[in-house]
């Protein structure tokens, strides 16, 4: 489950601090799909994708580091991805009504 983090600048950050303010929450994990590393800088744009092996803990990072100071960089607004977005939609979907069985006409 991914994170899209920005402010995250390349001449100030720290990346083991970086790292190791988001693994508090719980175990990073590379993407299989993409073969994309646990934390992707991109200094390009001043951003970074984090990437957690459980939603719950992505959750919880984003709720805590969301406008902190982390390693040198800052202050950070941090974003759901795309995939982790779809999930999110997936748990607010209301369950679909159960089929009710149909009536067997009178003989």
């Amino acid at each position: 489950f991914g994170l899209w983090v920005g402010n995250v600048y390349s001449e100030t950050v720290d990346m083991e601090e970086f790292r190791a303010a988001f693994e508090r929450f719980g175990e990073l994990c590379s993407s299989r799909l993409h073969t994309v590393p646990a934390i992707n800088p991109k200094p390009a744009s001043s951003s970074a994708f984090v990437n957690f092996c459980r939603y719950e803990d992505a959750d919880m990072a984003r709720t805590h580091l969301q406008g902190r100071t982390v390693a040198g960089t800052g202050p950070l607004k941090i974003n759901a991805s795309d995939l982790m977005q779809t999930y999110e939609d997936s748990l607010l979907a209301p369950a679909p009504a159960p089929a009710w069985p149909t009536a067997e006409p009178a003989a």
